[in-house]
């Protein structure tokens, strides 16, 4: 029986050389990635950053979100799911992304049609913008759309 496999749109800690980088290694790297222009925006929080719906955060500048496309199984999911708090800390929600540079090919159907169709899952924060109110600042914003492990608080 073949495992389900799934396409992760990853953008912070979990990108290679990453504080979490690691727990990627036993998936398979499809390559270099961006989200459309003007759809998510993403936020430094200090230790990791968030992406957020544009249209939710109605100040969130036109950028676009630099990342990386993996290939990854169920087991991986679930670690995926355990780090980013999910479901109360993280949504999962599905994303689209334009590959900037292709590294690896997907290894079932199912992620090929979605590597074909743009698509993949992603994680973003739940309790934006409601939650943090007058606490965020355009400041929080990374303008050019790449967080590493240097902005960490």
């Amino acid at each position: 029986m073949t495992q389900q496999r799934n396409l992760v749109f990853v953008y912070g800690t979990l990108k290679q050389g990453q504080c979490r980088g690691h727990v990627m290694r036993q998936s398979n790297f499809i390559g270099h990635a961006k989200t459309i222009t003007g759809q998510q925006a993403i936020l430094n929080l200090g230790n990791f950053p968030t992406i957020v719906h544009s249209k939710d955060i109605p100040e969130a500048p036109e950028s676009t979100v630099i990342g990386e496309i993996w290939e990854i199984d169920e087991k991986t999911l679930q670690a995926l799911d355990r780090i980013e708090g999910y479901p109360f800390l993280y949504t999962r929600e599905p994303i689209s992304f334009e590959l900037v540079e292709q590294v690896g090919t997907p290894s079932s159907p199912e992620t090929e049609k979605a590597l074909a169709d743009k698509q993949a899952i992603s994680y973003f924060y739940k309790r934006l913008p409601e939650e943090w109110g007058k606490r965020l600042s355009m400041e929080n914003f990374i303008e050019d759309g790449n967080w590493d492990d240097s902005l960490a608080g």
